[in-house]
Formats: C-alpha cells, sequence, structure tokens
C-alpha cells in the first residue's frame, strides 16, 4: 500500500529538526556540602549508573553511605584533579600503568 505524500511535506519533514535547547541544570548542595549521587553526577558529568560501578570498583571519588550514598563537594574536586589532565588517551593509560 502506498501513501501518497506530497513534496512540500517531504522537504517540510526533511528540513524540521528538533530544537536544541539548551538545558541548564542545577546541582543543589546540602549546607554542610554534601550531594546525593543524582546531584554528583551532574556535578562531575558521569551518569548515575557509572558512579555506582565506580563506586563498586573502588576507582570513583570517597563518599559516605548513611542509608543514601553521599558525596562531599571537596571529594569530587579532589577526585577529579588526582586523575591529572592529559592530551590524549595513550597518554592517559600510560598514566594508569605507571601507578
Amino acid at each position: 500500500m502506498k501513501v501518497k505524500v506530497s513534496f512540500p511535506e517531504l522537504i517540510k519533514k526533511a528540513i524540521k529538526k528538533p530544537e536544541l535547547e539548551s538545558k541548564r541544570q542545577v546541582v543543589s548542595i546540602y549546607h554542610d556540602g554534601r550531594l546525593n549521587t543524582k546531584q554528583a553526577s551532574l556535578y562531575v558529568g558521569l551518569s548515575v549508573k557509572t558512579m555506582a560501578m565506580m563506586r563498586s570498583q573502588g576507582t570513583g571519588a570517597k563518599f559516605i553511605k548513611r542509608g543514601r550514598i553521599f558525596y562531599y563537594q571537596t571529594d569530587l574536586d579532589d577526585w577529579l584533579n588526582r586523575g591529572g589532565r592529559v592530551n590524549s588517551t595513550a597518554q592517559s593509560r600510560f598514566n594508569e600503568l605507571k601507578q
């Protein structure tokens, strides 16, 4: 079964792209500097699942568990800075092997 679609409609469909809106997300930090897992993942730019995997492997930032998981902002900053800055993935891998 063929559906007739006029040429202008095809052009409209091809040209129509979803508008890219800049979605600014706000990170909420408790008064004592704690962040829950979701807020911490937004802060460091990783998914919640990645944060959980890194916690279980012992490769993530320091955290505390008091019924729920919390991270301190200072611990997240230290963890991010501890990784160091590299120019390539090869250099990153070399640094991992060196440790």
